[in-house]
């Protein structure tokens, strides 16, 4: 709805041009020819135009003196007049013969590369969405093809009046120039997140980690990214400084592998813990049976056995999966009679040498 009233309302306003423009045309080609056809006629004289060139007649067949002349006789004033008058008719409709047709064409141009710039930029738009583009992208590329049809439209209508459009060029290229030092940081985030757009790193709703900021995303825009924090903060990020940065999708693929690392004490046989590990992770609550899971023994560290209980999840359950499977890792190992160490220092007190 919004659409058509715009387009209505374009419609209207090249409509009141049209009728506008002739008569704006003939009031000002009147007050031009006006001075001219007055100073004719006090000095007696009779205008006669054509194509620009004006032929001044003595009214008495002599040639033209000052304007200290004779006034002419008074019975010959309105002869005079007439022939003024019919020389402004004369030279408007010169003007409007040679003026109006290219300025009525130029205008209907005008008009016309407006209506068919915005009908091309929305079903370029309607297009790229169709294509899984971005809305956002979708309508900044469907603006980019509307003005620069109306940009080429304009070019056409200066080159009816056969003006050079090369100093234009020369002129835009200056204006690119400065305009592209002047906001070259700003530019540089429009092209990241041009680019951000096209290969889709993230889409809104993931969860990321970008530059150390760990959050969902909220909004994707031409120079700016919106993160939301899982506390409910909004982060803003540039685009440059995103896309320059590594990108970790943590909700890109649709299941997740949960890892539990454990420790226990050295004391503990290691077949037994396998097997404890084992159990354990086949009672995992939303665990997924494909990839099955995996116990691996990591490491002899300071003060324990490091073991790692791996289960697959879909993304959607990975924290509720994680709390359940170190839930149940902890309450066999409990109930097997394997302890979790925890680190220890020993401290050695000498006593004091005797003296």
């Amino acid at each position: 709805m919004h659409s058509r009233a715009e387009d209505a309302k374009r419609h209207r306003t090249g409509g009141l041009l049209c009728k506008a423009l002739p008569l704006i045309l003939v009031v000002l080609l009147v007050v031009t020819a006006l001075p001219g056809s007055a100073r004719a006629q006090e000095a007696g004289e009779t205008v006669l135009s054509n194509d620009h060139v004006t032929i001044i007649i003595q009214q008495d067949g002599q040639p033209p003196e000052g304007e200290d002349a004779a006034t002419p006789p008074p019975g010959k004033d309105s002869k005079k007049q007439a022939g003024g008058g019919e020389g402004i008719l004369a030279t408007v409709g010169s003007l409007l013969m040679k003026y109006l047709p290219p300025v009525v064409g130029a205008l209907a141009l005008l008009i016309a590369s407006w209506v068919i710039s915005g009908w091309v930029g929305r079903l370029a738009c309607r297009s790229l969405v169709k294509a899984k583009v971005e809305q956002t992208l979708a309508g900044f590329l469907g603006n980019v093809i509307r003005w620069g049809l109306l940009v080429l439209g304009l070019i056409t209508c200066l080159s009816v009046f056969k003006v050079q459009t090369t100093s234009f060029a020369a002129v835009i290229g200056a204006a690119g120039l400065a305009i592209g030092l002047a906001l070259q940081g700003s530019l540089a985030n429009l092209a990241a997140g041009v680019m951000l757009l096209i290969f889709r790193p993230f889409k809104v709703g993931d969860a990321v980690v970008i530059g150390g900021q760990l959050g969902k995303v909220a909004d994707i825009e031409l120079f700016n990214t919106m993160i939301d924090t899982f506390d409910n903060r909004r982060i803003v990020l540039p685009n440059k400084n995103v896309f320059g940065e590594t990108i970790e999708n943590l909700t890109f693929h649709d299941t997740r592998r949960v890892d539990i690392a454990v420790g226990v004490e050295y004391s503990a046989d290691l077949d037994k813990t396998r097997e404890v590990l084992t159990e354990a992770a086949a009672n995992v609550p939303g665990r997924l049976d494909n990839p099955a899971p995996q116990i691996i023994l990591l490491s002899l560290g300071d003060s324990s056995v490091d073991w790692q209980v791996r289960v697959w999840a879909n993304t959607d359950d990975y924290w509720v999966v994680w709390d359940a499977a170190t839930k149940v890792v902890k309450a066999s190992l409990d109930k097997a009679g394997l302890g979790i160490p925890f680190p220890q220092m020993d401290v050695h007190l000498d006593p004091p040498a005797s003296s």
